[in-house]
């Protein structure tokens, strides 16, 4: 053998062990022992987006094999089922995941928001790392899940390992799961609290609202043959508005029982003088109430409400002085039926929109309604509003809005009767500026 053909067959020896080098590295990360990632449920107001944040975070990652929505079957051949943890064995055994991560959203304070994420070992379900996050807003949150997540679980992440397969004897295995059930009867997990947490809290059990409402009034007659009765404008006029909605079990449980509520309105004006042609001011009064029923269901981001209330209104202007008698204008005094509906719905960030309508079948109208005024007289009733909501924080928001009411009249008139007229009405326009105080609204998700 040559010089030249020993070196030719070094050459070609060192190229192949250089060949075969360069392939281990491929081949080791093709290995199905790498680590695989699955994510439990999250819990807790904003979890969502929470989550959503995490599994972009772990789907970018080359690092770690994130398996997207794990499901597998949750009963044994012989048709019994599984508790929590055997079904999350089996999944885990099934997709070869070596670690789970999960986290609970909780409020933290007037303004802030606290998120515990931790990772568990697939094998043992121990905690492998724990890390709190804080912050006022989703956006916040996220970002901070986006610099730190990987410092703070990069390690971790690769520590789990997947649980083993476990023989359990046929004569023992119903007794077995039997047990694992009544030991999570008994004790509820972290998660399970936190789902019953989550639900008390994804709706408000109370709110109050207090607005300043500047509103018009026009009271007027149709078919007037003689022209002798007096209408009535009021250009501009201040008034108090105050709104409270109670969900009393909604403080403990979710589920129907906590979507029936109560609710009280009031109205009161402020100062209110109507003045006429001679310059005399007579003192008006300007009042009304409310108090009924709700049920409320959340559809997606819209909150809907049901209403269904007894109400009352007066208008009513007195005499100027002993020597000025008011003017011949009847005072109202409505009493009717509400029945409405209220929609809520996010728009823009921390924008959102209330919206209601309401039909007002009338039982009463006061002096309008006497012998002295139009004994025959019926009439009804609608009303509707429209509010943009800005949420300051987690229990406060700003309001500005518009509304209208309207009554409606058919006089009814026979001859004899004091006056003539065909019908009327009486119409209220408004816009309000207010504030809402609604604890534990779902801020994160507004």
């Amino acid at each position: 053998m040559t010089l030249g053909s020993s070196r030719s067959w070094v050459l070609t020896i060192t190229a192949a062990l250089l060949l075969l080098s360069s392939i281990a590295p491929r081949a080791k990360a093709q290995d199905p022992t790498r680590h695989r990632t699955a994510l439990l449920p999250f819990q807790g107001p904003g979890a969502t987006q929470v989550r959503k944040e995490i599994e972009r975070i772990l789907s970018r990652s080359e690092s770690v094999l994130y398996v997207t929505r794990p499901q597998t079957s949750l009963a044994t051949p012989d048709g019994a089922m599984l508790t929590e943890i055997e079904t999350q064995d089996r999944i885990a055994r099934a997709l070869s995941i070596g670690t789970w991560v999960q986290a609970t959203v909780t409020p933290n304070g007037q303004q802030q928001y606290r998120v515990e994420v931790q990772v568990v070992n697939a094998a043992d379900h121990a905690v492998l790392h724990t890390t709190e996050y804080r912050g006022r807003s989703a956006v916040q949150i996220r970002g901070t899940l986006r610099r730190q997540f990987w410092h703070d679980f990069g390690e971790a992440l690769q520590q789990g390992e997947v649980p083993a397969e476990k023989t359990i004897p046929a004569t023992s295995s119903k007794k077995h799961r039997r047990r694992s059930r009544q030991r999570s009867q008994r004790t509820p997990s972290r998660r399970t609290r936190s789902t019953n947490e989550a639900t008390r809290s994804e709706l408000p059990p109370f709110s109050i609202t207090a607005d300043l409402l500047l509103f018009s009034r026009q009271f007027s007659y149709n078919d007037d043959l003689f022209n002798a009765l007096r209408e009535y404008n009021l250009e501009l006029g201040p008034a108090l508005h105050l709104e409270a909605a109670w969900f009393p079990l909604a403080h403990f449980m979710g589920g129907t029982p906590s979507k029936i509520g109560m609710d009280f309105t009031a109205l009161s004006g402020l100062a209110l003088n109507s003045g006429n042609a001679a310059g005399s001011s007579f003192p008006t009064q300007f009042r009304g109430w409310s108090a009924g029923l709700r049920y409320r269901e959340k559809l997606g981001g819209v909150e809907l409400s049901g209403r269904l209330a007894y109400g009352s209104q007066s208008f009513r202007i007195e005499a100027a002085d002993i020597n000025t008698p008011a003017p011949e204008i009847p005072s109202v005094d409505y009493t009717y039926m509400h029945l409405g509906v209220v929609g809520r719905s996010k728009l823009l960030g921390p924008i959102s929109a209330r919206g209601h309508a309401a039909w007002l079948p009338l039982m009463g109208m006061g002096q309008l309604q006497t012998d002295d005024w139009f004994p025959r007289i019926t009439g009804g009733g609608a009303e509707a509003s429209l509010r943009l909501l800005y949420q300051y924080n987690k229990d406060i928001e700003f309001s500005v809005g518009v509304l209208w009411r309207y009554f409606y009249f058919s006089m009814n008139p026979e001859p004899g009767d004091p006056w003539v007229a065909g019908g009327g009405f009486d119409r209220y326009w408004g816009g309000t500026i207010g504030a809402t105080w609604r604890p534990g609204q779902d801020y994160l998700q507004l």
